[in-house]
């Protein structure tokens, strides 16, 4: 045989094992970002589902509380009735300031209660957004280099990149409720100083009756109402964490299927490298 021949053959078959090396190599790590990917996923979602769970407990204490103060409204109803009668007569409109204090209530107690729920909601998200964003830049960038026998690896890209943009979008959702949120504390913040400053004058004028007035019927009745807000809030909260839950398991099954299409690719590379032709 040629010499020159018997090179060429020894080069070629050198720089085919040297790719095939490279390719099993990049279908490891792509492999292990996959997984990683995964079991941060899984994380969340437990962590969802405790919150939600923690919620529901919040939601029926709530309710609790809401029974005993209906029945406090009912026993001090009628010295609350004779104390805004008096204070009315002396100029001070009580069911205005009730009906302030009760509105106030409502917005921060509603405001906490969701506040905290969608940053943690955020936060996760963003994390998941940004390691799926990174994911699918790596697979696209190894799928390039890999030439014709990145194909495989294209297509699961492709699938990497579309679950990056539904997290984006989910992402993107939960910044515009903060938004709106954040506003509502400003509004919240600007109604409880108004109110500091009725509850200062009244202080002044009626030092003798402020006892009666953190206990009367108007409060208790705004207070209630808060709370009653308070518990719907909750339920959709937890309602709002359940379908979170549900987004990640779709996502997660979404990455089982791309595990297990790169585990075909891979078992498929090596059979051809078994092949003696």
């Amino acid at each position: 045989m040629n010499v020159n021949v018997l090179k060429k053959m020894s080069s070629a078959f050198f720089a085919e094992k040297l790719l095939t090396s490279f390719m099993e190599q990049l279908d490891e790590v792509l492999i292990r970002r996959v997984a990683d990917v995964q079991r941060e996923l899984q994380k969340v979602k437990e962590e969802f589902k405790a919150l939600s769970y923690q919620m529901e407990e919040l939601s029926s204490t709530f309710r609790y509380q809401i029974g005993e103060s209906r029945e406090k409204i009912t026993t001090v109803d009628q010295i609350s009735r004779e104390l805004v009668a008096d204070l009315e007569a002396s100029g001070t409109n009580l069911e205005s300031m009730g009906s302030d204090v009760s509105n106030a209530l409502e917005v921060t107690f509603s405001t906490l209660n969701s506040f905290f729920e969608i940053e943690q909601m955020v936060k996760s998200i963003n994390r998941i957004a940004k390691q799926t964003r990174l994911l699918a830049l790596n697979a696209s960038i190894e799928a390039a280099h890999a030439g014709e026998h990145g194909r495989g690896f294209a297509v699961v890209a492709s699938e990497v990149q579309k679950l990056a943009v539904e997290a984006s979008d989910v992402s993107e959702k939960i910044s515009k409720k903060i938004s709106d949120i954040s506003s509502s504390v400003n509004t919240t913040i600007e109604s409880l100083k108004q109110i500091e400053n009725m509850f200062e004058v009244l202080k002044k004028s009626f030092d003798s009756v402020l006892e009666y007035i953190n206990d009367n019927r108007t409060f208790l009745t705004g207070l209630g109402e808060s709370l009653a807000s308070s518990s719907e809030k909750l339920d959709e909260g937890a309602q709002e964490m359940l379908s979170s839950v549900e987004i990640l398991e779709r996502v997660l099954k979404a990455f089982d299927t791309m595990t297990v299409v790169i585990s075909a690719i891979v078992k498929a590379q090596k059979k051809l490298n078994e092949l003696e032709l």
